[in-house]
């Protein structure tokens, strides 16, 4: 008969000593004391730890001190790095220098504990630089590790609650959802205001545009109907007239398009009505000319001739004509073409 005989593998091994690893860390917790003092060379350590017995939850405050002789460099553990475990609540470090020299290095940290039982806190690595000896190597570090320390930390019993649970909460009653109709009809009721509100904020900005240009156009007509008899004897009326005539086309290219005509010098409002894609090829040319004569007129003291004068007269007044109608596109051959033969026709009709 075949027997079979077991052999632990390296698992089952593994599993045993992390078992009596265990097993030895607590009862060596058992026997822990509070505060541990260690001393390397010239370094004392001293760690301590209070209260010893707390319920879970509660906090308990670990002192580190470390004190070292003039000439000894002290490198304290970094914050935290020995406290995975617990909950840090604070630290406050401290470094004091006695009259003699000697430094005492104080970490101070309050810590809540979340775990019952028997606790354990592990060894603290300090190091040090003994810079005293000049016969030694001064850039040598030692390391001197503390004695851990225990506490116990007991958990809550039941018997310790003074207050009492609250009842649980009674059943939510069923959600209402409203339904799908009113809502589809409210959605379609509000996107049709908008659209009507859309196109009357539309229509009333047309039409303030084409009252503004409407009103400009008057006054230009105006003004223009007044200079015509403004008189024209010699060179100083003249230079008032094409002064006047000038400001009022720059006035209503302004008012009708846009452009800050009365800001700008002939160049650069030419170079402005070039750019402009609401003024006509036709009006281009026509204002371009209309203030090379102006300049001409004021700056190189030219006198044109009344049938000049009369012809400059009529051609603003075809330009307001075509220009006028706000509603209108000004490169339009068939509202151009209306408004110029009525344009000549009321001009003839003045001159005889």
């Amino acid at each position: 008969m075949m027997r079979w005989t077991h052999k632990p593998d390296a698992v089952s091994r593994m599993f045993a000593m992390l078992m009596f690893m265990a097993i030895a860390s607590a009862s060596r917790a058992d026997a822990l004391p509070p505060t541990s003092k260690t001393q390397r060379g010239p370094v004392m350590a001293e760690l301590t730890i209070e209260p010893t017995d707390v319920q879970v939850g509660a906090a308990v405050e670990l002192r580190l001190r470390v004190s070292a002789p003039d000439g000894v460099e002290v490198l304290m553990p970094e914050f935290g790095e020995f406290l995975g475990q617990y909950s840090i609540l604070d630290f406050a470090p401290n470094t004091t220098v006695a009259a003699d020299g000697e430094t005492t290095y104080t970490q101070r940290y309050e810590l809540q504990v979340l775990r019952s039982g028997r606790q354990r806190l592990a060894p603290i690595l300090i190091e040090f630089v003994d810079r005293r000896n000049a016969s030694g190597d001064p850039e040598t570090v030692f390391e001197l590790l503390t004695d851990a320390v225990g506490f116990t930390v007991r958990a809550i019993s039941a018997e310790a609650l003074d207050t009492p649970l609250a009842p649980p909460l009674t059943a939510l009653p069923p959600r209402s959802f409203p339904e799908r109709e009113p809502v589809l009809t409210g959605v379609i009721v509000t996107l049709v205001l908008l659209l009507v509100a859309g196109v009357l904020l539309w229509a009333w900005r047309r039409r303030a545009a084409i009252v503004a240009v409407e009103a400009a156009h008057d006054v230009a007509l105006a003004r223009l109907h007044n200079l015509r008899a403004q008189p024209r004897q010699n060179h100083d009326d003249v230079d008032a007239f094409y002064v006047e005539l000038s400001s009022l086309v720059r006035d209503y290219v302004e008012a009708r398009f846009g452009l800050h005509a009365p800001e700008l010098t002939t160049e650069e409002f030419l170079i402005a009505a070039r750019d402009a894609d609401q003024l006509a090829p036709l009006d281009r040319e026509f204002l371009g000319d209309l203030l090379t004569e102006s300049d001409q007129v004021k700056f190189a003291g030219f006198v044109p001739e009344e049938a000049k004068v009369n012809n400059t007269l009529d051609a603003v007044a075809q330009f307001l004509a075509r220009t006028g109608d706000a509603s209108q596109t000004s490169d339009s051959p068939s509202v151009a073409t209306r408004i110029d033969a009525k344009t000549n026709t009321e001009t003839a009709a003045q001159h005889a």
